[in-house]
């Protein structure tokens, strides 16, 4: 029998390095060549991955690709790796409610019961009726972060409509400025399943609350306004797992928020949030007069998060945010934090004995801006780590006077920092190669997307790597790899109407197996009857050293809306910067560079899917 070995790893690959946020196929297909390991040497080149500078961010500063991305992947809520990565696990006396106890005991991390391959941070809070027998439970990270979008997966629970209970189950984020402070900033999911703040029908519901702000609902949502917020509720069952996307979007100053996809409210104008905020996951209960609970038994609601993610300066769509996740996922990516400048992480780091007491390091350098590495070691799973050598820039090996059952990590550094571990190594020593992986099958689940799984069938493999070839005469190329144990894989981008062949192999540091066997798919055609039909004539014209406004033609008659994407320069890449809704045909495209010329496109959209682009529109902001 095949033993059970956990899937997903710690390894943090960098990701700004991989273009725009145009995920699909692009991380995939390009991207992942330079990241898989051949015996303990990465295949491909330093700069084999696309580079994000191309394209500056379309809000405010240089995001580019500072991104903050969590797996929840720790071993317990001592894991040293969660004080690396800023979280604060909330212990003591604290609020909501006032008074409240949270116990950083009610957070902890383990696996998912649906997927054991998977790991969750787990939310608990405890109640008998009464303020001092509450244990609540809240992780947040530093108030550092603003404009961008930020999305988690979150496991609600309706346990509280068994007591009445006020139970408040939140993502969200917030600084620490009095309420009524200018600079008081926060945005809210907060799910109520047995709704005390809406004493009319205490019906379950989503709240979606964005302080200082004006705003305008989205379908089925009752929006409550006064001077210092909107709270707009989404009355329905969040029980069960949902991703959450928050889009902070100064270019056109507005907040809004995705529940599985799909917007719920957009809120903004001269409430948009102005102060740097955290992120934050809490599970509490209200202690007031509106809450009618009144057992006294002891009862524990839970609250999970799967992952965690911010990326600076750039709205990504709810599909993009899900796209993103898939990929880090695939190759293994379990955090990484880049947003202050940080140099992107070194990833597939091996540590192989060479003989006569010597260990052979080498790493993949996925940074463009570190000034150089620095090398920990510890002796035994238990040991302490110490770090032993530091290595310029751009140099990628290292020889250390080690033995094998030794473990090693490296993490580069700047003048801003540190970045976040590569993934650890045990040293080895030469062995076999993997058996090859058995009976692959490809399904073709849309016109774009064919979805992978096949036996695996080996003990000692580090992964597998995936192939695909257009038809059954095109050339084989690699476009992915997957981790340990990982027997499925999801390939999106593809064009309607084609036929894609795949075979797959596992590796480890000895070297490849043989190849699985071949397997095909065709996806489907599109439907063309409702899909919108494209916009055309798109004009641009610069106002001013910051602004070029847009004008189109609707050609459709039932598209829901326009989606903007904009680049920089004839080689920059394509990044959606907005969407506007029916009947819209103009925008103002905002906080550019002066003298700098801007191309754009413009493709309308409906449940169906998108139309084609129009033409490209190009203008040059005044000096």
């Amino acid at each position: 029998m095949k033993t059970a070995r956990t899937r997903k790893t710690t390894v943090a690959i960098a990701t700004s390095k991989l273009g725009s946020f145009k995920w699909a196929g692009l991380l995939r297909n390009q991207a992942i060549l330079g990241l898989l390991v051949v015996g303990s040497v990465l295949v491909g080149c330093r700069n084999q991955l696309p580079n994000f500078a191309l394209e500056p961010a379309p809000l405010s500063g240089d995001g580019g690709g500072s991104v903050f991305f969590d797996d929840f992947s720790y071993q317990s809520n001592t894991d040293p790796y969660l004080r690396s990565m800023g979280w604060i696990l909330v212990d003591g006396i604290s609020g909501p409610p006032a008074s409240a106890y949270y116990s950083r005991d009610n957070v902890t991390f383990r696996d998912d019961t649906a997927d054991p391959s998977n790991r969750v941070a787990v939310l608990q809070a405890t109640t008998q009726n009464t303020l001092g027998s509450m244990r609540l439970s809240r992780i947040e990270t530093p108030i550092r972060f603003l404009e961008g979008t930020y999305a988690a997966r979150v496991f609600f629970d309706n346990g509280p409509r068994t007591y009445r209970d006020g139970s408040v189950q939140a993502f969200y984020l917030i600084n620490n400025t009095p309420a009524r402070d200018p600079s008081y900033s926060e945005a809210d999911f907060e799910y109520l399943p047995y709704d005390v703040w809406d004493p009319s029908t205490f019906a379950p519901g989503m709240w979606m609350t964005t302080w200082e702000m004006w705003a305008r609902s989205g379908r089925n949502t009752r929006c409550l306004s006064d001077d210092r917020r909107t709270a707009c509720k989404q009355q329905a069952d969040y029980a069960g797992w949902h991703t959450l996307v928050i889009q902070l979007n100064r270019a056109v100053r507005a907040v809004d928020y995705y529940i599985d996809g799909v917007l719920q409210a957009t809120a903004g104008g001269d409430f948009y949030p102005e102060s740097s905020m955290n992120i934050s996951f809490i599970n509490w209960i209200t202690n007031d007069s509106v809450s009618p609970g009144s057992s006294t038994s002891s009862r524990t609601y839970t609250v999970m998060a799967d992952w965690v993610l911010h990326v600076k300066d750039q709205i990504l769509t709810p599909a993009e945010v899900v796209g993103l996740v898939g990929d880090y996922r695939s190759v293994g990516i379990a955090r990484q934090d880049t947003v202050n400048g940080q140099p992107q992480p070194a990833s597939g780091l091996g540590a192989v004995a060479t003989g006569s007491g010597q260990v052979e390091l080498q790493w993949q350098d996925n940074s463009l801006d570190e000034s150089g590495f620095k090398i920990e070691r510890r002796t035994s799973t238990s040991g302490s780590w110490m770090q032993i050598a530091v290595v310029g820039a751009d140099v990628t090996s290292y020889q250390d006077a080690g033995q094998l059952g030794y473990y090693y990590r490296v993490r580069a550094y700047n003048v801003q920092g540190d970045s976040t571990y590569s993934n650890e190594a045990q040293v080895a020593e030469p062995g076999t190669t993997p058996l090859p992986p058995a009976n692959l099958t490809v399904t073709a689940v849309s016109s774009s997307q064919t979805n992978l799984s096949w036996q695996d069938n080996s003990t000692d493999e580090k992964g597998f790597k995936i192939e695909r070839r257009l038809g059954l005469d095109g050339t084989w190329a690699q476009i992915a790899g997957v981790g340990a144990n990982i027997t499925t894989y999801q390939d999106s981008g593809l064009e309607a109407g084609s036929n894609y062949s795949y075979r797959v192999r596992a590796y480890n540091a000895q070297g490849d197996s043989g190849y699985s066997n071949e397997a095909q798919a065709t996806t489907p055609a599109p439907s063309t009857s409702t899909v919108p039909l494209v916009p055309s004539s798109l004009d641009a014209v610069g106002v001013s050293s910051s602004q070029i406004n847009l004008s189109w033609q609707d050609n459709s008659t039932n598209e829901t809306g326009f989606k903007i994407e904009r680049k920089r320069g004839p080689t920059g890449i394509w990044s959606q910067i907005a969407t506007v809704g029916v009947n819209v045909t103009r925008y103002q495209s905002t906080d550019l560079v002066s003298g700098t010329r801007y191309y754009y496109r413009v493709r309308a959209y409906n449940a169906q899917g998108n139309s084609t682009y129009s033409n490209e529109a190009t203008a040059r902001t005044e000096k």
